[in-house]
């Protein structure tokens, strides 16, 4: 007898109004991510005074942290149904380690201690993890077929872009009008995560039902390194967590790298918020063109226009003098119109892996979610240390002046451009060699 599908009954309970209600924990992940990767370095280190290398070290290890965290989660909550589900009670349960590590630090005055600026970090990235592990892999359940799962990832990446000038929204308007300092704008943003962590949650939590588990015969539930195995097997693992990784590299050093890069090789101090919120208008408008542009030419045609213009964009800032502020406002823009493109079509393309998985009568889809996100964590890890680590490295400190600049210009710069080339040369190469030659077809098809 042939049964309906759970991701088919899932995709006809979500219509537009409740895949947004399922799309608003990436508002939660932005109102931690931005603050973290954005503000956090040059707040901790230009404002409270800890020492370049020693925040660097710190930004790289919460990121391992959170890469063995994030498989013991995707695996439990695939492992152990509930009555309440597999992903609502680790959402739950994350909730309260979020809040507690987002006072602690982003509410941090003067006073805070290393050893416990290590202790609350960690505590806020379980926290996190919890919610966003359960979360993403719920997110690759609910489509069937790949234009329905590309439509549900599409909706989270749109929603992950409209957060952005939600989250820095107030801090600009603090930035222009009362010129509040570092502090100010990162206890604003502490504070609105405090507000929005549990409402987000508990809306999604009652409101949005997780599909029923779909297998034709009852299958064991999977070890956590068997169950990893089988998911790093698939043939397009080894590609995909290769993109994966040069995403996360390039997003990691350009978004640490952020503020020190405005402030110094640009001369726009006082604009870093007030950048980010207008970079974040344009990335909502652009994304669902991507989005489009995937769903007519093929993803991985579609990422790599993306990650052209991205990169091109990007290393012409090389060479814009301190001052050229036109200029380099225009290449911001046109660097952030593509801003998400690159995590909307990788995702997409996890969850078609998931979906045949789903297939096969295995629903192992925080495992899948885990395994990338491993890939991804480890080399945000890698990207936030760089940031501070190169600086530390030339001996330039906060203020120095051309040294310091320069180190920010190239690690802004030279990751994002270097990642792009590997990507575009990785998607073309496997089209060349799916037909012996390369053409458009073979590439729509990779």
């Amino acid at each position: 007898m042939r049964a309906v599908t759970a991701a088919n009954e899932g995709e006809r309970r979500l219509g537009w109004g409740q895949l947004a209600i399922f799309s608003l924990p990436v508002l939660l992940v932005q109102a931690i991510e931005i603050p973290w990767r954005v503000y956090l370095p040059a707040f901790l280190t230009g404002t409270l005074g800890f020492p370049l290398a020693a925040i660097g070290t710190l930004l790289a290890a919460v990121r391992l942290f959170d890469t063995g965290l994030d498989l013991f989660v995707g695996w439990a909550s695939d492992r152990w149904p509930t009555r309440f589900g597999r992903r609502k009670p680790w959402m739950a349960a994350g909730v309260p380690l979020i809040l507690l590590g987002a006072t602690q630090i982003f509410l941090a005055r003067g006073g805070l201690s290393l050893p416990m600026l290590v202790v609350w970090s960690l505590l806020l990235h379980a926290g996190y993890t919890m919610v966003v592990t359960p979360h993403g892999g719920w997110g690759l359940e609910m489509g069937r077929t790949p234009a329905a799962r590309l439509r549900v990832i599409a909706a989270k990446t749109w929603f992950g872009a409209l957060a952005m000038p939600l989250v820095v929204l107030l801090p600009t308007i603090l930035e222009r009008l009362v010129a509040a300092d570092r502090t100010l704008q990162l206890r604003t943003m502490g504070l609105t995560l405090l507000v929005i962590a549990p409402a987000i949650i508990l809306l999604v939590l009652l409101t949005i039902s997780e599909p029923a588990t779909r297998q034709a015969t009852p299958q064991p539930r999977p070890h956590l390194l068997r169950g990893l195995a089988s998911v790093v097997r698939q043939p397009e693992f080894a590609r995909i967590a290769i993109l994966y990784t040069l995403a996360g590299l390039s997003e990691a050093t350009s978004s640490g790298a952020f503020i020190f890069f405005v402030e110094g090789p640009l001369g726009l101090r006082g604009w870093a918020s007030t950048l980010l919120l207008i970079q974040a208008g344009i990335a909502v408008t652009a994304l669902p063109l991507w989005t489009m542009l995937g769903d007519r030419i093929g993803k991985s045609r579609a990422l790599i226009a993306a990650l052209a213009v991205q990169a091109t964009a990007t290393a012409l800032m090389l060479v814009v003098p301190k001052g050229a502020t036109g200029f380099s406002l225009a290449l911001l823009a046109i660097r952030y119109a593509c801003w998400g493109a690159d995590f909307l079509f990788l995702r997409a393309m996890v969850a078609d892996m998931a979906g045949r998985s789903i297939d096969r009568g295995q629903n192992q889809s925080a495992t899948y979610y885990a395994a990338f996100n491993v890939t991804l964590r480890l080399s945000m890890s890698i990207g936030a240390g760089l940031v501070l680590w190169i600086p530390a490295l030339l001996g330039a400190k906060i203020g120095d002046g051309a040294l310091f600049d320069g180190a920010i210009r190239l690690t802004f710069i030279l990751p994002c451009c270097l990642s792009a080339i590997c990507s575009v040369a990785l998607l073309g190469w496997r089209a060349f060699g799916a037909a012996g030659r390369f053409s458009p077809r073979t590439l729509a098809r990779a």
